[in-house]
């Protein structure tokens, strides 16, 4: 990468460097980052650093580096064109993908725990943890135990 980088920078050219991340294995970070063969080596020399990987059926950009921002993004591929997949939950279809399908749940209705449960097909236990980190990060809320959960008032905006 040193040469390359002395090139671009002799001949003030942009270069696109393509590779591929490494065999997984049980000490894998989650930092996709760290998955591209020779990141020690990478790191310290491009200005940009991008992946596109694929992970719970989506397709996930990450970016990160001098000229641009961090960013994570899900995109959807119709037609032979990517674009950023949007919506309440759209940065959580990959990491969480219960709590994606709670806040569009919520998008539309006001919905008791049970109502939940059932429309998701889904015991109490299993969507309990997804309903309290999402009430935890105020993106739902309710008065109190007897009142259906709804979206938090600021997450409407």
């Amino acid at each position: 990468m040193a040469e390359i980088k002395e090139l671009i920078d002799k001949h003030e050219i942009d270069c696109l460097v393509l590779t591929h991340p490494g065999k997984p294995t049980a000490n894998d970070s989650d930092d996709p980052f760290e998955k591209i063969i020779g990141f020690t080596a990478l790191k310290g020399v491009p200005d940009n650093l991008m992946v596109l990987a694929q992970s719970n059926e989506h397709t996930k950009l990450s970016t990160k580096g001098q000229l641009i921002y961090s960013s994570n993004l899900i995109l959807d591929f119709k037609g032979g064109v990517y674009s950023e997949r949007s919506g309440i939950a759209a940065e959580l279809e990959d990491k969480a993908p219960l709590q994606a399908k709670i806040l569009k749940l919520l998008q539309d209705n006001e919905l008791r725990v049970f109502e939940i449960e059932n429309q998701l097909e889904r015991s109490g236990p299993q969507t309990t943890s997804a309903r309290q980190k999402l009430f935890n990060e105020e993106r739902i809320t309710r008065e109190n135990r007897t009142l259906p959960y709804r979206l938090f008032e600021s997450r409407l905006l």
